[in-house]
């Protein structure tokens, strides 16, 4: 039970006379159990170390009041007034603080855990060290708050208000931090493993040295969120706009960085091992300076491992000059084959829109599963996804436009045939129509075969003339087509590559693919050439073909001469 004498002298004396006889009296045990203060003006008041537990002090101005030390178990604090009160090291375990005004006061190393704080104003309050863990935050005002160092695992902050306050080294593993208005809130080395951070207001965010792990950052807009030293590990950053962010010392180990937008990111100092960076968007502002990386995976689900070989990393400086080549290219790939002249076509584009100086080839390369890869060199500042997307589009749109022709030719030489059939049986005329077909380099158009076959179904299908169906090569050898070894349709191609390469330079890539196409362009334009290619390739195959022209145009010409054979 409070003490009578102490109750009457706070009561019926008032603030001043309790602070001197508290002061004349520090010895004596405050003894204040149960006492009913309701709605008491105690502003300035001095009951540090006081026993208040169970104390009825709902609706109390306790402004400034110093409550160090007290004992304020199961007490009545609702819609109390605690302003700048100094509370550290209080306990309040079971207090009922709803509707209660603590702004500015001082909650260091207080133990809330599991308390019912609703609607609890808190601004500017200091919560250094506290534990409030499993506490219920809901509609708290939070606004200037230090919590840093706080627990605060599995605490509700539903519709609570946080602009500007300061989780620094708070521990909020597992918080729900959904939908909140998060503004200029300090999370600087706190750990928020597992945080739901969904549609919340990152706008000034400073997330330096936290820990990220497992939080989900997509559809975020982190344009003004600060997160050097964070650590993103095994983060999804895929797609993500993260230009001229600092991420400096950021751990960003077996994070998903494809198609990142990083122009002019700074990563320097950050840990890049076993990150994915297909197709993320660089360039020579990018900063990479003292990168830690062993190794990085140029395709999703850790494919594509650079170094190659799994038992070995980058040595010193190897990521940087890798990095360096990927800067300003841009890697197209054609999974089912290449129209070289549909490319062509689009590569043009290409430069007319960027400058003739500024795009070119790099490189080209065939896998092993048939795909191509045309790596080109794009200016530093140019958004490579853009160049890779309007490459494809303008590919796929010039592709369109030579299948279609390419139909159109092909069923105009069907019709052709039907009528020199019913009117001769001169199967030389015949042969010499199919051998003037549209070929499409190393990509069947779609539906050719079909076409193929219909022809070969309703047209020759003549056993009696022992015609073979499978392609004109058989006419060919019969009649008055010359045989032609390999070496001879070979040093034919070659003769033709040296005529066009004294008018056409072939010194890049580029000017090799001009080349190219001119030269299969005059090889189509002639049936008969066409046909003698087609069979010394056959007989001698593809790989013997491209080794005898030893001419390097002449991965083009073979590429070109598969699709004839395949057609």
């Amino acid at each position: 039970m409070a003490n009578e004498e102490q109750l009457r002298i706070l009561k019926e004396e008032g603030v001043e006379a309790w602070n001197k006889w508290r002061e004349a009296n520090l010895d004596v045990e405050i003894r204040l159990k149960g006492a009913s203060l309701k709605y008491a003006d105690l502003s300035g008041v001095i009951l540090k170390g006081a026993d208040l537990k169970y104390a009825y002090l709902k609706g109390a101005y306790l402004k400034y009041a110093d409550l160090s030390g007290a004992c304020l178990k199961g007490a009545d604090l609702s819609g109390v007034v605690l302003f700048g009160a100094n509370l550290q090291g209080v306990i309040l375990q079971g207090a009922d603080l709803k509707g209660a005004d603590l702004s500015g006061a001082n909650l260091q190393d207080v133990i809330l855990q599991g308390l019912d704080l609703q609607d609890v104003i808190f601004e500017d309050t200091k919560f250094q060290g506290a534990d409030l863990s499993g506490a219920n935050l809901q509609g708290a005002y939070l606004k200037g708050a230090d919590l840093s160092g706080a627990n605060l695992q599995d605490v509700i902050f539903e519709d609570a208000k946080f602009q500007g306050a300061n989780l620094s080294g708070a521990d909020l593993n597992g918080a729900n931090l959904q939908g909140l208005d998060l503004q200029d809130v300090i999370f600087s080395s706190a750990d928020l493993q597992g945080v739901d951070l969904s549609g919340a207001n990152l706008q000034g965010v400073i997330f330096s040295g936290a820990n990220l792990q497992g939080v989900i950052l997509q559809g975020l807009d982190l344009q003004d969120v600060i997160l050097s030293g964070a650590i993103l590990q095994g983060l999804d950053l895929q797609g993500l706009d993260l230009n001229g962010k600092d991420l400096s010392q950021t751990n960003l180990t077996n994070t998903n960085l494809a198609r990142l937008q990083a122009l002019g990111t700074d990563f320097k100092s950050a840990t890049l091992t076993g990150a994915c960076v297909e197709d993320w968007n660089i360039n020579s502002e990018t900063n990479f300076e003292n990168v830690i990386c062993d190794y990085i995976y140029f395709k999703e689900d850790k494919q594509e491992r650079r170094p190659a070989d799994p038992n070995r990393n980058f040595e010193p400086g190897e990521f940087a000059k890798l990095v360096e080549k990927y800067i300003e290219t841009v890697d197209l790939i054609f999974t089912d084959g290449i129209d070289w002249r549909a490319f062509l076509t689009s590569f043009q584009d290409l430069r007319v829109e960027y400058g003739e100086l500024n795009v070119s080839i790099q490189a080209i390369e065939k896998k092993s599963d048939g795909a191509f890869v045309i790596r080109l060199i794009v200016p530093p500042e140019a958004d490579k996804a853009e160049v890779e997307n309007k490459a494809k589009q303008s590919y796929e749109t010039n592709l369109k436009v030579l299948e279609a022709k390419y139909r159109a030719e092909l069923q105009a030489k069907d019709r052709e045939i039907t009528l020199y059939k019913e009117r001769s049986a001169d199967m030389k005329e015949i042969a010499t129509l199919l051998a003037s077909r549209p070929i499409v380099e190393a990509k069947e158009v779609t539906n050719r075969k079909i076409y193929a076959q219909e022809y070969k179904e309703t047209h020759l299908h003549d056993k009696s003339r022992s015609i073979e169906t499978r392609d004109s090569s058989t006419y060919y050898e019969n009649y008055s087509q010359p045989q032609q070894t390999l070496a001879e349709a070979a040093a034919e191609i070659q003769k033709l590559l040296k005529q066009l390469e004294q008018t056409n330079p072939a010194n890049t890539t580029t000017q090799q693919m001009v080349v190219a196409a001119e030269a299969i362009k005059r090889i189509e334009g002639d049936p008969t050439w066409k046909q003698r290619v087609i069979n010394a390739a056959r007989e001698g195959g593809l790989a013997a073909f491209e080794k005898a022209l030893d001419n390097p145009v002449g991965a083009f010409i073979t590429s070109a001469i598969k699709g004839w054979l395949e057609t």
